[in-house]
């Protein structure tokens, strides 16, 4: 490929390079993991959106739990991240909505809200939420909760 040219690594791991005096410099590393992220506040949407794209991940949001479900209809992603106070729909009843659904009971769901108490958060886990996670939320913890959800489930027999 010439220098000053961009291109694509394939993999387990998608990656951007650029080649430039005659060194391949890595832009950021994509993995096929399709996250949705859904919240009424678009800072919040940007904010996951940056982290989980810094990481490495494929991202695509809503503004609210109804849109929610068309968008995970059309990209059936790995994992769902989502506030829990939204208009129209809101997290709990997305995820009561898709744990419901033989096509999308699979997939796992984090909430990630400032509603926090113990039963909001004994709610969530009742609905099969595999965490939830307070706002504002802290760049590392929502990377290891991220990786933790996307781990493959293992059943003992």
């Amino acid at each position: 490929m010439p220098e000053g040219k961009q291109g694509q690594v394939s993999s387990c791991f998608q990656t951007d390079f650029l080649i430039r005096d005659s060194f391949l410099i890595i832009l950021r590393p994509m993995t096929f993991e399709k996250i949705v992220v859904v919240d009424d506040d678009p800072n919040i949407i940007l904010a996951v959106r940056s982290v989980l794209e810094t990481a490495g991940y494929s991202v695509a949001d809503a503004n609210n739990g109804l849109t929610a479900l068309r968008v995970i209809k059309e990209q059936e992603p790995h994992l769902v991240i989502s506030d829990v106070l939204m208009p129209q729909m809101n997290g709990f009843e997305l995820v009561d909505t898709l744990k419901q659904s033989e096509t999308t009971r699979e997939i796992p769901v984090i909430l990630l809200s400032q509603k926090d108490t113990f039963d909001d958060i004994h709610r969530g886990y009742q609905l099969g939420v595999v965490n939830y996670l307070p706002k504002p939320f802290n760049r590392e913890t929502l990377l290891e909760a991220v990786k933790m959800a996307l781990l493959p489930v293992t059943h003992s027999q």
